[in-house]
């Protein structure tokens, strides 16, 4: 073979490529036509390198069966498949989310890329579940709004007991407690006698 020069879009440079090895037919006291040419190769190894090469490049230029095709083809089939039927209560899912509100509708994609199938496919109602998980990762990964971050603790009040009305705080004083104080000598150890 030739090697092209300015090769076409699509087509591939050649490489030189070495002689192919010579098959001479042999005149072993038989007819001239009837010598086996596979007995005459001399050159083995390059012999079924080049086979194998062209056996290749038949399998990748091959027509594929038209048969295959119209089995994929989900028109074609007479028959409902456990995968029509996913297909269908995932659309009726994505339907009833995309209705569920407005936040949903405009980041389904996003959410859908978080999709896991743990309840299973069976239902529409268990890919729906799945689907609210995935929100929910989602809105997690989401940053948060800007403003106060505190503001959620402040409003925070304390429980009142039962029967009671409402109890403020306790005043935070280390100097009322007398567990806290400073530290003492011996002779303070004990109270003084009062005479």
């Amino acid at each position: 073979m030739e090697e092209i020069k300015n090769p076409a879009p699509g087509q591939e440079q050649l490489a030189p490529q070495a002689p192919a090895a010579e098959v001479t037919p042999s005149n072993d006291g038989g007819d001239a036509g009837k010598g086996d040419p596979l007995d005459a190769i001399t050159d083995l190894p390059s012999a079924i390198a080049e086979a194998k090469k062209y056996r290749g490049i038949a399998t990748r230029h091959a027509e594929k069966p038209a048969q295959a095709a119209q089995a994929s083809d989900p028109a074609a089939s007479e028959y409902v498949t456990k995968r029509d039927l996913q297909l269908a209560n995932e659309k009726q899912a994505e339907r009833a989310i995309r209705a569920a509100g407005e936040e949903f509708d405009q980041n389904y994609e996003a959410i859908k890329a978080l999709y896991v199938n743990r309840r299973g496919s069976a239902t529409p109602e268990d890919i729906l579940e799945d689907l609210k998980d995935a929100h929910v990762v989602w809105k997690s990964r989401q940053p948060a709004a800007q403003g106060d971050q505190g503001a959620g603790l402040a409003t925070i009040t304390v429980p009142s007991p039962s029967g009671k009305g409402p109890v403020a705080p306790a005043a935070k004083s280390g100097a009322d407690d007398p567990r806290f104080s400073g530290p003492t000598t011996p002779d303070q150890w004990y109270p003084k006698k009062t005479q």
